[in-house]
């Protein structure tokens, strides 16, 4: 395989990658970054993939807590 076969393949892949994640539902978890005891618990954000990052992402949920995006 030459360089152009190999990025492309790694492009596919990316692609399929992101097909899967948009057909699965997943939740959002979060965990108090400050208490070293602290449980992760469930946020009522649910959905794609992309948008639990999205919507972490525009709360800013990760400057407040760890998070964790997990297929339900």
């Amino acid at each position: 395989m030459n360089a152009a076969e190999i990025e492309a393949e790694k492009q596919y892949n990316a692609q399929e990658d992101r097909e899967a994640r948009s057909q699965h539902l997943y939740m959002v978890y979060l965990k108090d970054h400050d208490d070293p005891y602290a449980e992760w618990f469930e946020s009522e954000i649910c959905g794609t993939h992309d948008h639990c990052y999205s919507t972490i992402r525009s709360m800013s949920l990760d400057m407040q807590f760890k998070t964790q995006i997990v297929e339900a």
